[in-house]
């Protein structure tokens, strides 16, 4: 496929760098982030249910407060040997055992007998989570090139209130006749998304060089070639610029945690740590407890506020998507117009109507007239 010169094995590193962005490129980015999507789903959740979590079990807020934080005492595990299992199994296995933990974990959720199997059950779910969460972004930066890198990673990143949005959206719709352990079953059946991960996405094959299967590595990159030459309709890819072997690269020293702390990338290893424990610490505080602490304060002052009504607040979500993937400032306040139109009751909704679109109206009235 490419000229290279004679006893220079290119490293599948150097192969994947020189790719053009394609329809490979964007399926395998659909998929990765759809799995990271339902991931994302199960995780916010939480927000929405524990108010009737809390008042089903008789709950103390302190009980509450432990109950709601197994998940993430479960991510921290998960994110802290995800790493070490990744390079030692693979991106892949990983990957598809991280959905696997989740789905089970979710469904063992919905048949949780007290609270206590319920904090047990969500903590073993945040497992799963926390392995999944870098190893999305990983499996994906390394079949992406450098320069779309960052592109990529930041539209996969606009998941999370997306799915914050539809796990109130579920929420919502769910508990106006079920109840939140119906919610929690429905969440376990994306992990059967995992079954479309093992067909369709490879193992990655920069992890396959680390480890010293360059055949296995050159084999996965033949197959990728020749996909994107066949979608591409061209005969030739790119030159590849070889750079270092793989025993010259292994010279310079290992990453882990001791190339984050070292002088080099220390300053930046406490800037992006600091600034990431900030902002989800204000992100999951907020919105894992805003649902409990509006049903406890507004369920004796309004007639008919219940857990269920909480899912309209999740389309207050769209404040924390990037500019990349929200409307366009004029688009969005023409649409946030003509709902308020709607909900003002310019159509004359009918009270004989369809429950479901009279409460579409009530949905539309509370996040356009009070938001």
């Amino acid at each position: 496929m490419t000229r290279l010169s004679v006893g220079i094995i290119p490293l599948s590193a150097d192969r994947l760098e020189r790719l053009p962005i394609c329809g490979f490129h964007r399926w395998l980015f659909a998929i990765i982030a759809l799995a990271f999507f339902f991931d994302n789903i199960d995780l916010a959740t939480m927000g929405f249910l524990l108010g009737s979590i809390k008042t089903e079990f008789g709950l103390t807020s302190a009980q509450a407060g432990l109950l709601a934080s197994a998940s993430f005492v479960g991510m921290a595990a998960g994110a802290l040997m995800s790493g070490a299992l990744a390079d030692r199994f693979g991106r892949k296995w990983v990957f598809q055992t991280s959905m696997i933990i989740w789905g089970a974990a979710s469904y063992l959720c919905s048949i949780a007998p007290d609270a206590t199997w319920l904090a047990i059950f969500r903590a073993l779910l945040g497992v799963g989570m926390g392995m999944e969460t870098p190893l999305a972004q990983t499996l994906l930066s390394e079949f992406v090139p450098a320069k779309s890198r960052g592109k990529y990673l930041a539209l996969m990143e606009g998941n999370w209130p997306i799915a914050f949005i539809c796990a109130g959206v579920l929420s919502h719709c769910v508990l106006w006749n079920y109840d939140w352990r119906t919610v929690f079953f429905l969440e376990a059946i994306p992990a059967f998304f995992v079954l479309c991960i093992r067909w369709v996405v490879p193992e990655s094959p920069r992890w396959l060089d680390a480890r010293g299967r360059h055949a296995e590595a050159a084999a996965i990159m033949d197959r990728i070639e020749k996909i994107i030459m066949r979608r591409l309709k061209v005969s030739v890819l790119p030159t590849v610029a070889t750079t270092a072997s793989p025993a010259a690269q292994a010279a310079k020293g290992h990453g882990g945690l001791r190339a984050l702390i070292s002088p080099a990338y220390r300053k930046r290893t406490v800037m992006i740590g600091g600034l990431w424990f900030f902002a989800l610490l204000g992100f999951y505080g907020l919105n894992t407890w805003l649902g409990a602490l509006l049903q406890q304060y507004f369920l004796g002052r309004h007639t008919g506020f219940s857990q269920r009504s909480l899912g309209d607040r999740a389309l207050g979500q769209e404040s924390y998507m990037p500019g990349d993937i929200s409307w366009g400032n004029s688009r969005c306040l023409r649409f946030r117009a003509d709902l308020e139109y709607v909900a003002r009751g310019k159509y004359q909704l009918s009270r004989r109507g369809n429950d479901a679109v009279l409460r579409f109206r009530n949905m539309v009235h509370s996040v356009c007239l009070h938001p």
